[in-house]
């Protein structure tokens, strides 16, 4: 029965919670150098903490019920816990009103200008069981700036960060995939990178002038390695070219003589297994990390190409002339057999007209004969 009306207690505090407890923003004007024109709005440079207050009033209520309560900060975590203007944590008992800070961290120097808007998130939870909570939230607006001895120091930062990603990013992929790479270049990067790192931090410290001296220490280490950064960079680019280039016309080289390989044996065996030796001698080139041994290796690849294309073009010309010669014997063969029938077609043709001749006569004999015939019973009747 008791746990039943401590539930419905329960139930009824949550009830009467929006009412018996009231948070509203206050007006606190100056903290440090930030200004709160106000209640939910502040103007503060870059790198200040930013400190916003608002206060907490309780209706009457029996002691017994809630106990204090106390406020919590629920927004995230680099939000402070709200305290009272003696560093304690706020509360707040029956008929009392508390003023109440919450501190919320700087804006980064490299943000510059620009408006913020925050929404914060007070918790207040009682001390006496069940633990009565209610949340409450407001909206801040801060204001921001950046000072102008800061500027310079934001500037060279920025540069000098730049400056050494694009370095390292580039000599670490040549070195790290091409394994083109330079001990004294490497050495000045590592030194740079570490002060570069020191300089972020206090960046992100808020301690300008710390973060001014690694920034420069970078920027002096960067510079002292960047003539000779600059020609490993050019030197690389053409290594890089020459190894590219070089791999591509192998590639061809080696494509066209698979290709071709048939033919190529046909024409000539031993140039064809020459030709198959130098490919293999080009394709274990291993020293291409210098721009000496770059060139020379694009230059036999280059070699390499252009021999297997000539190859392949002057056998293709020997098999066709090979195959002209073989089919015009033929045609000659043929010529001088149909010559060769000539003169028998010619007899057969004079004999055939002997034939018709002799033909004709042994008719034109017939017909005579019969005529003879007829004259002779025409006479021996009329006699």
């Amino acid at each position: 029965m008791r746990t039943l009306n401590i539930a419905i207690l329960a139930l009824l505090l949550l009830a009467t919670n929006a009412y018996a407890l009231n948070v509203s923003q206050i007006y606190s004007g100056a903290t440090a150098k930030c200004l709160q024109y106000t209640p939910s709005n502040i103007t503060c440079p870059d790198g200040m903490s930013i400190v916003t207050s608002f206060a907490i009033s309780s209706q009457q209520y029996p002691y017994y019920y809630y106990g204090n309560f106390t406020a919590y900060a629920v927004q995230h975590e680099n939000i402070s816990s709200p305290v009272n203007a003696y560093g304690m944590p706020c509360t707040v008992s029956s008929s009392t009103t508390s003023v109440c800070f919450v501190t919320l961290p700087p804006i980064p120097f490299t943000a510059l200008n620009g408006t913020i808007n925050e929404n914060i998130t007070i918790r207040l939870v009682s001390n006496k069981y069940p633990q009565i909570s209610y949340n409450h939230t407001f909206p801040v607006s801060i204001t921001h700036y950046i000072n102008s001895s800061i500027i310079p120091i934001v500037g060279l930062y920025n540069s000098t960060l730049s400056q050494y990603t694009n370095m390292a990013s580039v000599y670490d992929y040549v070195c790290s995939t091409y394994f083109i790479c330079n001990s004294e270049i490497s050495g000045a990067l590592s030194t740079a990178k570490g002060y570069v790192v020191n300089a972020t931090f206090d960046m992100d410290s808020y301690y300008a002038q710390q973060a001014y001296t690694n920034s420069t220490l970078a920027n002096q280490t960067l510079n002292a390695i960047l003539p000779q950064y600059n020609v490993f960079q050019a030197n690389s680019n053409k290594i890089i070219n020459n190894i590219v280039g070089g791999e591509e016309m192998l590639a061809n080289a080696s494509s066209s003589f698979n290709t071709n390989s048939n033919i190529l044996n046909q024409c000539n065996a031993a140039k064809a297994a020459k030709l198959n030796a130098s490919i293999a001698q080009v394709r274990n080139y291993q020293i291409v990390n210098t721009l000496d041994s770059s060139t020379q290796y694009f230059s036999e690849a280059q070699s390499l190409q252009s021999e297997v294309a000539s190859a392949i073009t002057a056998c293709e010309s020997q098999l066709y002339s090979a195959s002209t010669s073989v089919s015009t014997p033929d045609h000659a063969t043929t010529s001088s057999q149909t010559k060769g029938t000539t003169p028998s077609l010619q007899m057969s043709k004079w004999w055939y007209i002997a034939l018709v001749l002799a033909i004709l006569l042994i008719l034109y004999i017939v017909l005579r004969s019969r005529e003879a015939r007829e004259i002779r019973k025409i006479r021996e009747g009329g006699t």
